[in-house]
């Protein structure tokens, strides 16, 4: 013979077991809103740190990584070609990468809106 569920015990029972003075209130909840966050809440500090760290990643990539997946750059949309030898970059780019750095050469001219290091600038101007 099985045992019944806790909540299928307490299905009809109004409190479910917990009593009627401690059920909305903020002591019940172990404060209100990010309170105990740092302490007791260990949960919610892990989804915060989360968030933290998905704010600090920083998308790099190299002049040589453009020129080698320039194909794929224009088929997915993050290039646009301008002219014969010039493209530019769209906000799907921006949006994907941060930053350019300046490791290799480019065999065409291009236009960005993203952050470049003084290297880069040099070579795109």
């Amino acid at each position: 013979m099985g045992f019944r569920k806790k909540t299928l015990r307490y299905r009809g029972s109004r409190s479910y077991g917990r009593g009627f003075g401690c059920k909305n209130k903020s002591g019940s909840k172990g404060g209100t809103g990010r309170g105990g966050i740092w302490t007791h809440k260990k949960f919610s500090r892990i989804l915060e740190l989360k968030k933290i760290e998905e704010a600090r990643k920083i998308r790099i990539i190299n002049l040589k990584q453009i020129e080698l997946y320039l194909c794929k750059f224009l088929k997915k949309g993050f290039l646009i070609r301008v002219a014969k030898d010039s493209y530019a970059t769209t906000d799907k780019f921006a949006n994907f990468y941060s930053k350019i750095t300046g490791d290799g050469e480019l065999s065409f001219k291009l236009k960005t809106n993203v952050k470049t290091t003084k290297s880069v600038k040099l070579k795109l101007s």
